[in-house]
């Protein structure tokens, strides 16, 4: 089978990084399409992944946006009439709409993103997976609610195996406190009209964590003078070793706050997505599990911030919750694997069983 994978992020990477590795074992072949976004590419380079490149994220603002759209999906239909795909595998189908209409070949989404956009209502896609918490209606001709969660396509315990030479390269012992911080750039088409911690409210955080360990900032964006200092220096892919052992992480990132409960590692999101109409992977991390804070006022986070870095035993307090999360969820890159390597007949196998998810996943 031939397989068509469309990566708009850094973050889909990590998603389906592992399923295009076992499917190519599996002797399918695939083609990886990417776009220009913050550390896509390196990340890419640093797991060796052929790829192509069609177009590149810009300003948020709408006019950019929908040149780029236009050049993406051009550039995804060119391409798509030379190789022939089977299927498509990707996190957003909206770019491919034009593709998928004119080759009529199955498009394979994974989204746990429940923006509420007017862009959204335009995306199709044949199958569509969520997490189990996700409420909001999808048009497609199958949506299945699975047990997990984007993060968990890479940092399941089957599939991460923390380093600790990531921390000698920090200089940092092993047991050491420490805080990661990341600030995200805010320049996707969703973010636009969404923030989170400005310059001077940045400052204060870094200040108030110092006082009770080492302060590193990892950033989409340049960081200011006066936190240079604190710019984490460790290889792209070794990111996640750091955010396994340290003791908090707080940011504005989406992606890395899910990591982080994932991993075990206390973490604290502040973001005007918080609230009310708050995405509900974040809600059922912080209800049920209690691995994560959600935050719209930085005030708040920060002072939660610096409550909870003082708390002694706070890695091993996670560390229980993070069992009881891991209990509850599968190895997302397992079953995307067998879901595709079976299909279409795995489509008809849902159909029938949804059990089946935890056997193919074991």
């Amino acid at each position: 089978m031939k397989i068509l994978v469309v990566l708009f992020h850094p973050a889909h990477v990590h998603n389906f990084r592992n399923t295009i590795k076992e499917l190519e074992n599996r002797k399918h072949v695939v083609k990886v399409l990417a776009i220009k976004k913050d550390i896509t590419l390196k990340l890419l380079d640093s797991y060796d992944m052929e790829y192509q490149v069609i177009g590149q994220s810009g300003s948020n603002q709408l006019y950019t946006l929908f040149l780029n759209y236009l050049t993406i999906a051009y550039n995804i239909l060119k391409t798509s009439k030379i190789f022939k795909p089977d299927i498509f595998l990707t996190r957003s189908g909206l770019p491919l709409l034009p593709t998928r209409y004119l080759l009529r070949r199955p498009v394979i989404a994974f989204k746990d993103s429940e923006i509420r956009s007017f862009i959204t209502k335009f995306e199709i896609n044949d199958v569509v997976f969520t997490p189990s918490s996700f409420h909001q209606k999808i048009k497609s001709d199958m949506h299945l609610k699975l047990p997990t969660y984007k993060e968990l396509a890479y940092l399941h315990p089957d599939r991460f195996i923390p380093d600790e030479l990531a921390l000698r390269d920090l200089g940092i012992e092993l047991g050491e406190k420490f805080s990661l911080l990341r600030f995200s750039g805010y320049d996707a088409w969703h973010d636009v009209g969404q923030h989170g911690f400005d310059y001077n409210l940045k400052v204060k955080l870094v200040k108030n964590l110092e006082h009770h360990g080492e302060v590193y900032v990892s950033s989409e964006k340049e960081l200011p003078k006066k936190l240079k200092k604190y710019q984490l220096n460790v290889p792209i892919d070794k990111i996640h070793d750091v955010l396994y052992h340290a003791n908090l992480f707080v940011g504005d990132s989406q992606t890395m706050t899910t990591e982080s409960a994932v991993l075990g590692t206390p973490a604290i999101r502040c973001s005007s997505f918080a609230g009310e109409n708050d995405m509900t992977n974040f809600v059922e991390l912080e209800n049920k599990y209690g691995l994560i804070y959600n935050y719209r006022e930085p005030e708040k986070a920060i002072k939660k911030a610096t409550e909870l870095i003082q708390r002694p035993d706070l890695k091993e307090e996670w560390a229980k919750k993070r069992e009881k999360l891991l209990k509850d969820k599968i190895d997302l890159s397992a079953f995307l694997t067998w879901f595709i390597d079976n299909y279409p007949e795995s489509v008809d196998q849902l159909k029938e069983d949804q059990d089946i998810i935890w056997d193919v996943t074991k």
